[in-house]
């Protein structure tokens, strides 16, 4: 198996993902582990996208769709980041909630 970025290409997954690891790390991202060894579903466990996440920022990447040169220029910002993406997470939720009751609402009212 190979596996070719611009920057590079690998011989093995394996090796891949030891490059991708250490650039995630470089950036000062500490991956979430399972059973002792990172957890490459941490990212998301129901979605073919998937890749380390970080605990102390909460922010995951999918090793498939981005490289390790692109992961290292993600810097880790710790606890305040992970309460903006959260925050931003909520507020995405929240506005897709809204739009859906809109939506009835206005079926409710053309039904009517």
């Amino acid at each position: 198996m190979r596996i070719t970025t611009p920057e590079k290409t690998w011989t093995s997954l394996e090796e891949y993902q030891r490059d991708w690891i250490a650039a995630f790390k470089r950036a000062g991202h500490s991956p979430v582990l399972a059973g002792g060894r990172v957890d490459h579903f941490a990212y998301n466990p129901n979605d073919p996208h998937n890749g380390p996440r970080c605990k102390k920022c909460g922010e995951g990447w999918c090793w498939h769709c981005t490289s390790p040169a692109e992961v290292v220029k993600e810097k880790c910002g710790g606890i305040a980041h992970k309460r903006k993406v959260e925050r931003e997470a909520d507020d995405a939720i929240l506005k897709q909630a809204a739009e859906i009751r809109a939506k009835r609402r206005s079926q409710k009212r053309s039904a009517a």
